[in-house]
């Protein structure tokens, strides 16, 4: 997300296995520090190098530590045949800040943990079990490098992150509003604390569409996210007054302001991705 703005990740083509992003962000627990600049330089370019689809092993980069140098190894044998990828898979996975197992949480809690209650929100728009992941400032830096090194798509900061199961959120931008709004069941009257509860449901929403449908454009995927917040206020139990006025910060706040990259012109009362055609309302 680029100040407001959320990425779902993709995922790397090695020779003939793809792996997922959901590969690295796996519950693989960890006891190893982040990984440092060189660590992470090998990751960009390792996943360069799959993205590419390349037909020889010769592009592999070389290890600068020794557990990356295990990780060039294990590659290495996986790409020649010799062993499979999964051992890699959870290798690296185990490397990775975004692949460790956290602690269950409810409420404004600031350490990373899995949250439940968002989990339910996230998987009730998606049609399927989500888990609902909130990092700590600290840890949601880390988390961004390593989406940054593995999809190559280093011009913003994200706010969410999607894999399939899996929603990853900015806990102070996303989680700590949410917390707020579900768990403690605030309803802020000031203009800042309102703009932030939408641009936190918007995050949310636009990773859980995401997980209903990974085929769909960013920009399609945030235009339903969108018009999804109405809804959920609705769901939390707020009046149809208070549901209007968030839905109109997510449009004038999150969707009108943000990246070319996430609007369409297709977004719009009665246009074809209009979620309620019949209704006047919008978003």
């Amino acid at each position: 997300m680029k100040a407001a703005l959320i990425v779902g990740l993709g995922s790397v083509a090695v020779v003939a296995a793809v792996i997922v992003v959901a590969t690295f962000l796996s519950r693989t627990d960890t006891t190893h520090a982040p990984l440092g600049e060189s660590e992470l330089s090998w990751v960009a370019g390792y996943a360069a190098w799959a993205r590419s689809g390349p037909d020889s092993c010769v592009g592999i980069p070389h290890g600068p530590t020794r557990r990356i140098a295990r990780l060039e190894q294990q590659a290495r044998a996986a790409c020649l045949g010799r062993a499979p990828w999964s051992r890699f898979q959870r290798t690296l996975s185990s490397l990775l800040v975004s692949g460790r197992r956290l602690p269950v949480r409810r409420g404004l809690v600031a350490e990373s943990h899995v949250d439940r209650e968002l989990g339910r929100v996230a998987a009730a728009m998606a049609h399927r079990t989500v888990e609902a992941r909130c990092w700590s400032g600290d840890d949601w830096y880390h988390v961004n490098l390593e989406r940054q090194a593995i999809t190559g798509q280093v011009h913003f900061w994200a706010a969410g992150v999607a894999a399939p199961g899996v929603v990853h959120l900015d806990g102070p931008l996303a989680c700590d509003p949410l917390a707020r709004f579900y768990e403690l069941h605030a309803t802020p009257s000031r203009n800042n604390d309102r703009a932030r509860l939408a641009t936190a449901l918007v995050v949310l929403a636009h990773e859980a569409e995401h997980n209903r449908n990974f085929r769909n454009t960013e920009a399609k995927v945030e235009c339903y996210a969108v018009q999804h917040v109405r809804l959920l206020v609705r769901a939390a139990g707020r009046t149809r007054a208070f549901a209007a006025d968030i839905a109109a910060y997510a449009w004038d706040v999150t969707y009108i302001r943000g990246d070319p990259v996430y609007s369409t012109t297709q977004c719009h009362d009665g246009g074809p991705l209009d979620l309620h055609p019949a209704s006047r309302l919008w978003p």
